[in-house]
């Protein structure tokens, strides 16, 4: 999975029990990073689906969103378990890295915002510009372009964590500051990405996995938009803290 070196100036370093959306964030970033052998045998073991969905039906309202995915996390685990490691990493390899003749379903979300070349660069900046303004700053050990999916979902991950780290520390302003730029951040890249994703997968015939983790998280990430556009809403007072 791709490391970050995240750091938001002048905030103490204390304890932050990480919250259900951060967590599901992190499982998202795993969902796109390269797998390995430990990720393949991850997606096999029934207590992943467990764990997952423990942690949506934790949320408030997402009963009918637990109904829906609950089959398909099902299907999802018994098609990994057909597959070998080494198939698994072909399968991830043709769908988002370097697929023949062309890749499957490219993970980058400034694909998805625009098609021309030098309007996609300049949508990469943005993303990495996004990064810095809220203190993140990607490794030097990532290999990749900074709009991936893996990373623009650690990312949501990282402002989780901060909000939460603002909350233990007494710093109230900052927590609607973080609440709010992850609702930015989904409106401007994420959901571009992953509907785009779905349109692409859609059209991959036979189906694969690859393309099933693709739906498990459009479901999720557009219900947590949705609800959270629906809090600030009914209370905006909540992005002042």
């Amino acid at each position: 999975m791709a490391t970050m070196n995240a750091v938001v100036k002048q905030m103490p370093e204390v304890d932050v029990v990480i919250s259900q959306k951060g967590m599901l964030y992190r499982f998202f970033s795993i969902c796109f990073a390269y797998p390995d052998e430990s990720t393949h045998a991850w997606w096999k073991d029934i207590r992943t689906i467990h764990e997952i969905l423990g942690i949506v039906s934790s949320l408030d309202g997402t009963e009918e969103l637990v109904r829906r995915i609950t089959p398909k996390f099902e299907d999802l685990v018994t098609n990994f378990s057909l597959l070998t490691s080494e198939e698994f990493e072909s399968t991830y390899i043709a769908m988002f890295a370097c697929g023949v003749p062309q890749v499957l379903c490219p993970p980058y979300s400034s694909l998805y915002s625009s098609a021309d070349d030098d309007k996609r660069l300049a949508e990469m900046h943005k993303v990495t510009a996004f990064y810095e303004e809220y203190g993140m700053v990607i490794s030097s050990e990532f290999k990749d372009l900074p709009d991936h999916a893996s990373v623009e979902f650690e990312f949501l991950q990282y402002l989780e964590y901060e909000k939460e780290l603002a909350r233990a520390t007494g710093h109230d302003e900052r927590v609607g500051f973080f609440q709010n730029a992850v609702l930015t951040f989904l409106d401007r890249h994420v959901l571009k990405m992953i509907d785009g994703m779905v349109a692409v997968s859609a059209t991959i015939e036979p189906n694969n996995v690859c393309c099933q983790i693709i739906d498990i998280v459009k479901d999720i990430v557009h219900f947590d938009h949705e609800s959270r556009g629906a809090a600030i809403r009914n209370n905006p007072s909540s992005l002042k803290g």
